[in-house]
């Protein structure tokens, strides 16, 4: 805990001001779209992407609108990973959880456990919610297993036996047949490929020459394919939903300027006089970005209107 409170005071305390440019009085960041391995954009000097958020909010409301007049909008894409592995898998079970809009961790969560799961305030103001920590374990399983999370790995991040880990991450596999076929005929086909591909543009990645006869080398590859078509998916969706909103924001005469990107994250300087017609835009682009790639999962975006970095 020390060591984590002591890097985030280095890096994001006084230190971070030292990037304010003295000619602009702004940050300046320097975007690369072509860096990283799933095409996913990268920041630096400095990296404005791993701005703690949630639970350290107070490290995103440092950054403000550019003046008194104008505010920031911002949108994410909720759970798109997910949402991106239901529609490539056609998982009956994760299809129905996102088209009725239920809570996709309590769900899972409920099969897992056979219990009934339930969030804050579901059933009112009052409501504390039930079985909350087990929402938990499966929010931890459900992002994990596309990053070919193990037992050992979830054990230690859940805090349970090593035994009951492999005994939910065997359940989970059986309750989601179709997940699981997807990952193994997926990391089957780049491992004979030798390349693996992004299933929505086709983007392309070699994986060079592999010792399969290493299993921490296999086993680390199989990890990266895993988690490739998810996180490609979600970083080619993002640069259309940003390619189409810069063109969006021209046609309609707007002032308003994309000022960074999260992954899948954006975000705007607006006049405040325009700024729900622009949140409206931009969570309508985003979509309709979305849209072109994923057929079978409805697409959600959250947004938010501040004269801070809320989200």
């Amino acid at each position: 805990y020390y060591r984590g409170m002591e890097k985030r005071i280095s890096t994001y305390g006084e230190s971070f001001l030292e990037n304010i440019n003295p000619a602009t009085g702004r940050i300046h960041t320097t975007f690369n779209q072509l860096k990283t391995n799933t095409a996913r954009y990268a920041s630096e000097d400095p990296n404005l992407q791993n701005i703690p958020a949630k639970e350290t909010k107070i490290y995103r409301d440092a950054f403000v609108a550019f003046d008194d007049d104008s505010v920031l909008v911002d949108a994410d894409y909720s759970n798109m990973e997910l949402r991106i592995l239901a529609d490539l898998s056609r998982e009956p079970a994760w299809l129905e959880i996102f088209e009725s809009g239920k809570d996709m961790h309590c769900e899972i969560g409920s099969m897992l456990f056979n219990k009934e799961i339930r969030l804050k305030k579901t059933l009112g103001p009052d409501d504390p919610g039930l079985n909350t920590d087990l929402r938990n374990i499966a929010k931890q399983i459900n992002f994990g297993v596309g990053y070919g999370m193990g037992p050992k790995k979830l054990a230690k991040k859940v805090k349970v036996s090593f035994a009951e880990a492999k005994q939910l991450l065997n359940k989970y596999w059986t309750s989601f047949p179709k997940v699981k076929k997807f990952f193994d005929d997926y990391v089957a086909e780049a491992l004979e490929a030798k390349c693996v591909r992004s299933p929505y543009d086709n983007r392309m990645l070699m994986l060079g020459d592999i010792d399969l006869d290493s299993p921490k080398e296999k086993s680390s590859v199989r990890n990266m394919i895993m988690n490739y078509p998810m996180q490609s998916g979600n970083a080619s969706i993002t640069k259309v939903a940003l390619a189409d909103l810069r063109d969006a924001l021209k046609a309609s005469g707007s002032k308003a300027k994309i000022i960074c990107t999260i992954h899948d994250e954006i975000l705007l300087n607006s006049p405040k006089s325009e700024a729900v017609e622009v949140e409206q835009l931009l969570v309508r682009t985003m979509i309709n970005a979305a849209n072109q790639y994923v057929k079978h999962v409805k697409i959600q975006v959250s947004s938010a209107i501040a004269p801070y970095w809320s989200k």
